[in-house]
């Protein structure tokens, strides 16, 4: 048998890649590394779905709209302030509903439908009425309902809705408070009339001397100061303000 001579060389032993080895382990790492990502963006879009859902944010920030377009007023980051102010009140049950229609409107709408002063309405004139105002009709109309009743219960379903609509969703009056706040703050923004940054360290930083919760354009409102259904973790100050 013949020995190895200097001119014959030994292989060099290759290394194989480990991605190459295991090809199939990797790719199941790689699906469910992709896997757990999707099932967390899923379920964080999940959860903010059924936020917005159960709380009725969307609603509620149509609502705001429509009451600034409704109003037009000169500065809407005052009248979004003491909107805010109002619904809570109204929703602590020790205020009036700060509703869309007012009295007048509401007979105005009746009368349209009664014409030749009837003093009545069909149950499908009632339905269009309720329809019309943006209201959920009752299920049982009679036939003839006077239009004073008509008037009454469209009233009165008007701030049963925006009574619901107000509480929707939050179990305390502080969730509430810090769902409005942040809500208006983001619609006094899109009008650009205000400029306030969200420090919520502030209180919690310097809670014997809290800063004023809401300053908008120079216009501080003293009645927020101390108000008890404000939520107390949350300060709205001038952007670029020191607390």
């Amino acid at each position: 048998m013949s020995q190895p001579t200097d001119s014959m060389t030994i292989p060099e032993v290759i290394s194989v890649c480990k991605c190459l080895i295991s090809g199939d382990s990797s790719t199941e790492e790689v699906k469910e590394r992709e896997s757990k990502r999707k099932r967390r963006i899923f379920t964080t879009v999940s959860r903010t779905e059924k936020y917005l859902r159960e709380r009725r944010i969307p609603e509620l920030i149509r609502f705001i709209f429509v009451k600034i377009l409704a109003a037009n007023p000169t500065n809407p980051a005052l009248f979004v302030e003491r909107l805010m102010n109002d619904c809570m009140i109204c929703r602590s049950g020790l205020g009036l509903a700060p509703v869309l229609f007012e009295d007048r409107h509401l007979e105005a709408v009746v009368k349209s439908f009664d014409p030749c002063n009837r003093g009545w309405l069909s149950a499908g004139q009632v339905r269009r009425a309720f329809i019309t105002l943006g209201l959920t009709p009752e299920a049982e109309i009679s036939d003839k309902t006077p239009t004073q009743d008509v008037y009454e219960k469209l009233r009165e379903t008007q701030k049963k809705e925006l009574f619901d609509l107000l509480s929707a969703g939050s179990d305390t009056t502080d969730e509430f408070c810090n769902d409005l706040f942040l809500i208006s703050l983001s619609i006094a923004k899109f009008f650009d009339v205000i400029d306030i940054a969200i420090n919520k360290n502030c209180i919690e930083n310097n809670p014997a001397n809290p800063a004023p919760l809401v300053e908008a354009l120079g216009i501080r409102d003293e009645r927020a100061v101390g108000y008890s259904v404000l939520p107390v973790r949350m300060s709205l100050v001038m952007a670029g303000s020191d607390c």
